[in-house]
């Protein structure tokens, strides 16, 4: 019988490489469907996809499948559902946005190439540009912001 993570916040048990939630009292399962994050694809050899979180998404995530990193205490970790037992670092793999402020659309930029597009909100763009584990910059480019390029 293969162990199963606990999750005490929500009284059910649940498997995070197959994101199924088990529930103790009546033994159902349920697909955990709740978590709709966008996933982006990028255009790069090393990081393939970024996950875009709104702050509503992510505090749907049990406190037993995220926590802050060892180094910096400011930069969140989290086991995203789906995605088994891979650990995802906040700015390097996932972005959280709030859901009431209005999102733009801006380029990921890596190795001065832009490697794909997303839709966030300014104050969002600003803390990955400012995280010192940023993979990426966040900004503009001649399709988001033409005026900047003429």
């Amino acid at each position: 019988m293969k162990k199963l993570f606990g999750n005490r916040r929500r009284g059910c048990q649940a498997r995070p490489d197959t994101g199924l939630a088990v529930y103790p009292e009546t033994g159902n399962k349920k697909k955990r469907e709740d978590l709709k994050m966008t996933t982006i694809k990028l255009n790069d050899e090393i990081f393939k996809e970024l996950h875009i979180l709104k702050k509503s998404e992510w505090d749907r995530i049990g406190n037993d499948y995220k926590g802050t990193s060892i180094f910096d205490k400011s930069i969140k970790t989290a086991f995203l559902p789906g995605y088994g037992t891979t650990l995802f670092f906040e700015n390097k793999h996932f972005i959280i946005i709030n859901d009431r402020e209005p999102v733009k659309k801006f380029a990921i930029w890596r190795n001065h190439k832009v490697i794909g597009y997303c839709e966030i909100t300014e104050k969002a763009r600003q803390r990955n540009n400012g995280a010192n584990n940023a993979e990426f910059y966040i900004g503009y480019d001649p399709v988001t912001k033409p005026e900047n390029y003429k």
